[in-house]
C-alpha cells in the first residue's frame, strides 16, 4: 500500500512526539533510525525495507527507492524530515526545546501541504506538550 501525504506526516508526527525526542547518533547526526528512536522519515520505513545504507541519504533519495512512498510528495516528505532534523540542530546551537519546535515546524508543515494536524494535535495532548 503506498502511502499519502497525509499518512506520511501522521505517522511522522506521532513517532517522533510519541519517542520524546530526536533520532541522533552519539556525535549528533541525524538517522533514520539510531538509539532505540526513529527520525520523521524513519517512522514510515518498514523494519523489512530498512536497511542501513539508508542513514546519510536524503528523504528524497530514500523516496526513490521505496515504492511504498510512491503516493508521497518528495517535497512533503523532505519538509517533514526536516522538522525533525532542524528542531534536533536548532535545540543543540540554540538550547531550544525540541519537542516545543518539532510541534511548531510540523504545524508550519501541515499548513504548506494542506494536512489535517487531528494526529498532531492527539500526539500533542498525550504528551502533555
Amino acid at each position: 500500500m503506498n502511502l499519502t501525504n497525509q499518512q506520511f506526516f501522521d505517522n511522522a508526527v506521532t513517532g517522533v512526539i510519541g519517542q520524546g525526542g530526536p533520532s541522533v547518533s552519539t556525535g549528533g547526526t541525524c538517522l533514520y533510525r539510531g538509539h532505540g528512536k526513529k527520525c520523521a522519515a524513519g517512522h514510515n520505513i518498514l523494519d523489512e525495507e530498512y536497511t542501513p545504507n539508508l542513514e546519510g541519504q536524503s528523504a528524497y533519495a530514500v523516496s526513490e527507492v521505496l515504492s511504498r512512498w510512491n503516493g508521497v510528495d518528495p517535497h512533503a516528505a523532505a519538509q517533514c524530515q526536516g522538522d525533525h532534523d532542524y528542531a534536533y540542530h536548532d535545540s543543540v546551537r540554540l538550547g531550544v526545546a525540541f519537542l516545543p519546535d518539532y510541534v511548531r515546524r510540523s504545524r508550519q508543515t501541515a499548513a504548506a501541504f494542506g494536512l489535517d494536524t487531528t494526529a498532531l494535535d492527539a500526539a500533542v495532548a498525550k504528551a502533555g506538550l
